[in-house]
This record gives structure tokens, C-alpha cells and sequence, in this order.
């Protein structure tokens, strides 16, 4: 899915989810869920390995250029090892 076609943002109060996760042949995806919709897009590796190592001020900047949403929280590893932040829409 390109980021094209990502939903349009709506406005800065409405906060959901973001994970990453890996297909079979580990290519990271980024997935928003928004009001129970859930959207996703493939990642650039590089891109995945800039989040995992730097501030969450950094990473939002980078989610908020690239895909249009600002984490609103730190990422944190779940158990069975996905990335996952709580993002807001660009207003």
C-alpha cells in the first residue's frame, strides 16, 4: 500500500495505535489502527532500525514526515516482540 493511500488526517484529538510488524520474510509494516480500521503500509528497514535506536522526539518527527502521524508516547515491545506506540493524527 502506498502512503497515498492512507487515510486522510482528521484532528489532533483523536489518538490511536501504531505497531510494527514483520511478514514472513521479515520486511518491517507499519499498521495504524484508527476507530477500528486498520491501515498499513511497508517501511524502509533503514527507516525501522532509526526508530528502535533514537529519542521518541526524533521518531515522531520522522512517523510525522513519513506518514503523516506524530507518536504521542514512547514505543514499547510487546511479549511477543512488536513494536507498538500510541500516535495521534495530524491535525
Amino acid at each position: 500500500m502506498s502512503i497515498a493511500a492512507l487515510p486522510a488526517a482528521t484532528t489532533a484529538t483523536e489518538t490511536t495505535t501504531a505497531e510494527i510488524t514483520f511478514d514472513t520474510l521479515g520486511t518491517p509494516y507499519l499498521h495504524v489502527d484508527i476507530d477500528g480500521d486498520r491501515t498499513g503500509f511497508k517501511i524502509d528497514p533503514h527507516m525501522l532500525r532509526l526508530w528502535q535506536r533514537t529519542a521518541t522526539a526524533q521518531a515522531e518527527r520522522i512517523l510525522r514526515r513519513y506518514a503523516g502521524y506524530m507518536i504521542t508516547g514512547s514505543w514499547a515491545t510487546s511479549e511477543n516482540g512488536r513494536l507498538s506506540a500510541t500516535v495521534a493524527t495530524a491535525s
